[in-house]
C-alpha cells in the first residue's frame, strides 16, 4: 500500500489503480470518433438525435454533453464532433461537442 499526500492523507492501492487503467484503456477500445449534424433535440425529454456521416443515426441525452457545452446549446442543423459508446441499448453518442466546417 501506498499513500498519497493531499487534502487527507488516504491509502492507495496499487493493483486497484491497475485494474481501473485495463478498464479505462477497454472502454476506450470501444469508443470511436465521429461527425455529425443533430437531427433533432427533444428539450422535455433531454434528449436528441444525430445524423452521422456514415449515415447512421446515434441517440445522445443531455449528460453526454461536453463541457462547457450544454443541452441548451444545441440546437437541429448544427455541426457536432462525438464518440460513440456501445451500451445495452444500442450505440449512442457521448462527450459531444461543436465543429466547425472544415
Amino acid at each position: 500500500m501506498a499513500y498519497r499526500r493531499g487534502a487527507a492523507l488516504r491509502m492507495v492501492d496499487p493493483f486497484r489503480q491497475i485494474v481501473r487503467r485495463d478498464v479505462d484503456r477497454e472502454e476506450a477500445r470501444n469508443r470511436r470518433l465521429a461527425i455529425g449534424i443533430v437531427k433533432r433535440v427533444e428539450p422535455s425529454q433531454g434528449s436528441g438525435l444525430i445524423a452521422s456521416e456514415d449515415g447512421r443515426e446515434y441517440y445522445f441525452h443531455r449528460t453526454g454533453i461536453k463541457r462547457p457545452l450544454t443541452f441548451d446549446d444545441i440546437f437541429g442543423g448544427e455541426r457536432v464532433q462525438f464518440e460513440i459508446e456501445n451500451n445495452e441499448q444500442g450505440p449512442r453518442a457521448i462527450e459531444i461537442c461543436k465543429t466547425s466546417r472544415n
